[in-house]
């Protein structure tokens, strides 16, 4: 069975596919980027807790017991966050699901919902925002996985490869941070 995102990109109606999923190994792949979790929520949200040093901190109790807002990128692979809860992931509340993360941090800032994100998205997210906070996940999940994929018809095309370079840099690992994002380090998350 094809994805929609393999379809797409067998009649040539987009050139390249970026996300957590996988597609049929006849499409070509690169690794742009791995990242963590961390959760954002307003600073004065009343499950927040305090460590010792006064960073925001959420315990796992009040992680399931929260309304959380989950972005469900179309053909996205299985989620790490279920997968991390387990048992657990029928307790989790979800409120209200998205398709993508634009308007995330507006709705999150006008209530008590929280969202889940991948730790390099935070500072973006949080940019204009002085009413949200970051804090790390209280749990281990396993690394969120980026790949750009793309027909194998175009992996020698000078004008697709000049794109996929620029793509890969500005989403990579090891681009500038003003191109990558918040990470595990970022200043925007708090740390307990």
């Amino acid at each position: 069975m094809c994805t929609p995102y393999e379809d797409l990109l067998e009649t040539g109606e987009i050139d390249i596919a970026i996300g957590r999923f996988q597609l049929n190994p006849s499409f070509s792949s690169q690794h742009i980027h791995s990242s963590n979790f961390a959760v954002v929520l307003r600073s004065d949200h009343p499950l927040i807790d305090h460590a010792s040093d006064g960073t925001p901190v959420l315990s796992y109790e009040s992680y399931l017991q929260a309304s959380h807002i989950t972005v469900q990128a179309p053909g996205a692979s299985g989620d790490p966050i279920v997968h991390a809860l387990g048992a657990d992931r029928s307790k989790k509340r979800i409120a209200l699901s998205v398709p993508h993360s634009v308007v995330l941090a507006e709705i999150v800032e006008c209530g008590d919902l929280m969202a889940t994100v991948p730790d390099k998205s935070v500072g973006w997210l949080l940019h204009g925002h002085q009413a949200l906070c970051a804090v790390p996940l209280p749990f281990k999940a396993d690394t969120n996985i980026v790949c750009q994929w793309w027909h194998k018809r175009n992996d020698k095309d000078p004008g697709h490869l000049f794109i996929r370079d620029i793509l890969a840099e500005i989403g990579g690992d090891s681009g500038p941070p003003s191109s990558r994002g918040a990470s595990v380090s970022d200043p925007h998350i708090a740390r307990s």
